[in-house]
């Protein structure tokens, strides 16, 4: 009879200690699925401010260039034209959490902690664009015009 009980307290610890092992192993599945979870949500999110921040450049009038004729008259806005005067963190109009660095031009960028980022190629010019001038970028003449590769990023302050 003693040795039945030795043998059904060791069956008992050796059921527990493998039901904690189980446990801890399930539990750090869970932990990992919900950390990776949180950073796919994150880099989601990032991902369509980004997208947000390129259909702003490629579609907004608040700061993209003028095309002007020789009276200066506006005759259209340039797509992917940034107009350097007008283009500010004002002007994206992010959310005061989420904070955006803009490289390979002059931009005060904020300090970020997370961080994605994506690179476009845009025209960057100051003031209005004359109609002569834009035409004779277009023709391969001298050009006042330049292009740009851009890197956005977007991320937690």
């Amino acid at each position: 009879m003693n040795k039945r009980g030795v043998m059904f307290s060791l069956d008992l610890v050796f059921a527990v200690v493998l039901f904690v092992f189980l446990l801890g192993v399930l539990y750090q599945t869970y932990s990992y699925s919900m950390h990776q979870y949180s950073i796919l949500k994150s880099n989601v999110e990032f991902t369509s401010y980004i997208d947000y921040i390129e259909n702003k450049i490629a579609l907004n009038k608040d700061f993209s260039c003028e095309l002007v004729n020789k009276d200066g008259a506006l005759i259209k806005h340039i797509s992917y034209c940034i107009d350097l005067d007008k283009f500010n963190k004002e002007s994206i109009n992010l959310p005061d959490s989420i904070g955006v660095s803009v490289s390979g031009i002059n931009f005060d960028s904020d300090s970020l902690t997370k961080n994605v980022e994506k690179t476009l190629k845009v025209i960057v010019h100051s003031g209005p664009v004359k109609k002569a001038e834009y035409y004779n970028c277009i023709m391969g003449g001298a050009c006042n015009l330049e292009e740009k590769e851009i890197g956005i990023g977007v991320g937690y302050k």
